[in-house]
């Protein structure tokens, strides 16, 4: 088994994406600038409270330095049967691919596989194609517009799509960020509350405490495809 103790930064390459590194073995050098490697990774706690418990923690970030305030939309895509990847366009501007690396307890570690602004050029969506068998890619004359991409995933059997208004709020303290975000998709509105750093250790001493504790860890991917069966 991986160590998964210490920090994010410590996790050793071959473990934090095995599939992606044989693949890449397999197929021609991706374009520079869209593939992350090492990976990007980071322990996330998510959770999704009710109102009462959001208030609670909205008065628990308030000790932190607040970051920034965002409002944007982001069109998560998923795979059937595919729980370890995170696919969106982010903002309708850029492409991003997140995979789940692993688990510790009531924490998840998160690394960023992919990113790149739309549209996509043809070697990076040639590439990106093959290194995530990502189908709606390889189909007829691909348009580079994010509507007709999405459009394309519409019609795979394999995939799907859901958009996601988000009203977010973060927050910093130490080697910790927090964030507090409405989220919005098909006529529902519900909270979202995570806090995330590279260091396991202080995350888990975090989320050990109110108003925390006793809450389960759920991510996005997890959270949103109960939508897609609406």
């Amino acid at each position: 088994m991986p160590n998964m103790s210490g920090s994010a930064a410590e996790m050793p390459v071959s473990y934090a994406f095995p599939e992606a590194i044989e693949l890449q073995r397999r197929t021609d050098t991706p374009p520079p600038g869209a593939w992350h490697e090492p990976m990007e990774s980071r322990y996330e706690f998510r959770c999704w409270p009710n109102n009462c418990q959001t208030d609670e923690m909205t008065k628990f970030f308030a000790s932190w330095d607040r970051v920034d305030d965002s409002r944007r939309t982001d069109t998560y895509i998923f795979r059937k049967g595919c729980c370890d990847l995170l696919m969106k366009l982010r903002d309708q501007t850029h492409f991003q691919v997140k995979r789940k690396l692993g688990q510790r307890g009531q924490i998840d570690l998160w690394g960023l596989q992919f990113s790149s602004a739309m549209p996509l050029q043809d070697d990076v969506r040639r590439w990106l194609s093959n290194a995530c068998e990502f189908s709606p890619f390889n189909k007829g004359k691909w348009s580079q517009s994010a509507h007709a991409f999405l459009c394309q995933v519409s019609i795979e059997p394999e995939w799907d799509f859901l958009p996601v208004s988000k009203s977010r709020s973060r927050f910093r303290k130490g080697k910790l960020t927090g964030e507090v975000t409405l989220v919005s998709t098909r006529g529902c509105s519900m909270h979202s509350v995570a806090v995330e750093s590279e260091d396991a250790l202080v995350l888990e001493e975090c989320i050990s405490a109110e108003p925390f504790a006793g809450l389960a860890n759920r991510d996005y991917g997890a959270a949103l495809r109960e939508y897609l069966r609406r």
